[in-house]
C-alpha cells in the first residue's frame, strides 16, 4: 500500500474520533446541567451582614428571611447562618427554614395581634421549621398554619404569646402536624389543633408545653398522639379536649407527664382521650370529665393531686 492510500484510509477514522469527542462533550454537558438542576437550591440569611440586594449565597447572604423565601423555589431551603433577631415572615409553598448549628435565630413579632410565622400553602405542600425561636408581643400566634398539607416543627421555641386568646402554635387546616423537640411556653394556648373542615392529624413527641394558660387544646376534628412529652405549670389546663361540636376529637397520650397544672386533663362534649404509661401528679385536679371520655390502659399514675378525679373507663392493649 502506498502513502496516498494510507492517508485516505486514515481520514474516516479521524472523523469518527471527532464525532465521538463531540458526543462525549455533549453528554458530559448534559450530565453536569442535570446535576445542577437536581441539586437542592438554598438561600442563606444573616441579619448582621446580609443584604437583600445580594444573591443570597453563603458568601453574600440575604438580610431577611422573607426575601430569601422569594428567591428559593418550592422545595428549597433557607438557612440562617448568623445569630440575631429576624422579622416575621409568611410561607406560601413547600420549603424548609432552619438555623445553622449553634445559631440563635429569634423571629420577633414586632406588633401585637400578628403571626410570627404565617403559613398559607397548598394542600400538597410540606413546610419544615427547624431550630427557630419565635417570640411574641402579647396577642397573636407564634406559628400559624391556616392552610397547607404538612407542617414539621423541630427543635423550636415558641414563647410569650401570652394574651388569653393568643396561641403559640395553631393548626386549623385539613393537614398533618409533626411536632418534636419543641418548647412552647408563656402563651394563652400553647398548642391548638382543630379544624371545621377535614381533619388534623398530629404527632407530638419529646416536647415541653409549660407555663401557658392551656397547654394543649385538641379541638374539633383533631386526631392527636402525644408521646414522651411534658405538660406542666399551665394555669388553666395541661391538656384539654374541647371540640365545639359533637364531631369530636381523639387524643392518645403515651409516656407523658402532666404536672403542676390547675387541671391536668379535661374533656368536653365529644372528646375522647386515652392515657397509657403516663403520670398525672401535683395538679389542682388530676382528671376532669365534663363530657366525652378519659380512658386508662391501667398502667398510669394519678397521685398527689389536690383532687385526683377518675377515669371514665378502661381500654386494653390489642
Amino acid at each position: 500500500m502506498n502513502i496516498s492510500t494510507r492517508k485516505i484510509n486514515r481520514q474516516p477514522r479521524l472523523g469518527a474520533i471527532i464525532r465521538f469527542s463531540i458526543c462525549a462533550a455533549a453528554l458530559l454537558f448534559t450530565a453536569l446541567t442535570w446535576q445542577a438542576e437536581a441539586a437542592p437550591l438554598q438561600a442563606f440569611v444573616s441579619v448582621t451582614r446580609g443584604d437583600d440586594g445580594s444573591d443570597c449565597s453563603a458568601d453574600k447572604p440575604c438580610k431577611t428571611i422573607g426575601h430569601a423565601l422569594s428567591v428559593v423555589p418550592g422545595g428549597g431551603r433557607v438557612v440562617i447562618i448568623d445569630s440575631g433577631e429576624y422579622e416575621p415572615f409568611s410561607i406560601s409553598r413547600s420549603v424548609t427554614v432552619q438555623t445553622a448549628p449553634g445559631v440563635y435565630a429569634g423571629v420577633v413579632a414586632a406588633t401585637a395581634g400578628g403571626s410570627g410565622i404565617f403559613i398559607g400553602a397548598a394542600s400538597a405542600d410540606s413546610v419544615t421549621l427547624r431550630g427557630l425561636t419565635v417570640i411574641g408581643a402579647g396577642s397573636g400566634i407564634g406559628i400559624n398554619l391556616s392552610s397547607g398539607g404538612v407542617l414539621r416543627v423541630e427543635d423550636c421555641v415558641v414563647a410569650d404569646f401570652n394574651v388569653q386568646s393568643a396561641r403559640g402554635i395553631s393548626v386549623t387546616a385539613d393537614s398533618r402536624l409533626f411536632l418534636s423537640g419543641t418548647v412552647v411556653k408563656g402563651c394563652g394556648t400553647g398548642v391548638f389543633i382543630g379544624t371545621s373542615s377535614g381533619e388534623v392529624k398530629a404527632a407530638i413527641e419529646n416536647c415541653r408545653i409549660e407555663e401557658n394558660s392551656i397547654g394543649l387544646n385538641s379541638a374539633t376534628n383533631a386526631r392527636v398522639t402525644a408521646r414522651g412529652s411534658l405538660f406542666a405549670g399551665n394555669s388553666s389546663r395541661g391538656i384539654l379536649g374541647a371540640p365545639v361540636s359533637t364531631i369530636g376529637s381523639d387524643l392518645t397520650l403515651e409516656g407523658c407527664v402532666i404536672s403542676g397544672n390547675a387541671i391536668g386533663i379535661e374533656t368536653h362534649v365529644a372528646a375522647n382521650i386515652r392515657v397509657s404509661n403516663s403520670t398525672v401528679t401535683n395538679n389542682g385536679t388530676g382528671l376532669s370529665v365534663l363530657g366525652g371520655t378519659i380512658l386508662t390502659r391501667g398502667n398510669n399514675t394519678v397521685e398527689n393531686n389536690s383532687s385526683n378525679g377518675s377515669f371514665s373507663g378502661t381500654y386494653t392493649a390489642k
